[in-house]
């Protein structure tokens, strides 16, 4: 795992904790972390919809989509983006 990813996750996983949102990692980073060879390009997780808003004062500074209900590439889902130092986060919201 890069070193960017690995800053972004140690940053993600603090200001989660930091405000007691449970989540849940998806896509590539779960594939590596279950010994997976597959490449991280971005950090995709969920973390419950009803929290979705007590995170987003936090992280303001740092998004690059609004959370919104998107249908593109084949995905249909409510979810933001972050860029945090160069890495994208994408964090999706599950009912």
């Amino acid at each position: 795992m890069s070193e960017k990813v690995t800053n972004a996750l140690t940053w993600l996983k603090r200001t989660l904790e930091k405000q007691g949102i449970p989540f849940q990692i998806v896509g590539g980073l779960a594939a590596t972390i279950h010994g997976g060879s597959r490449s991280v390009a971005d950090i995709d997780l969920y973390i419950p919809k009803v929290l979705a808003e007590s995170l987003l004062p936090g992280v303001i500074g740092y998004i690059s989509k609004p959370l919104a209900h998107y249908v593109e590439y084949g995905w249909d889902l409510e979810y933001f983006q972050l860029i945090y130092k160069g890495q994208k986060i994408e964090i999706g919201l599950s009912p």
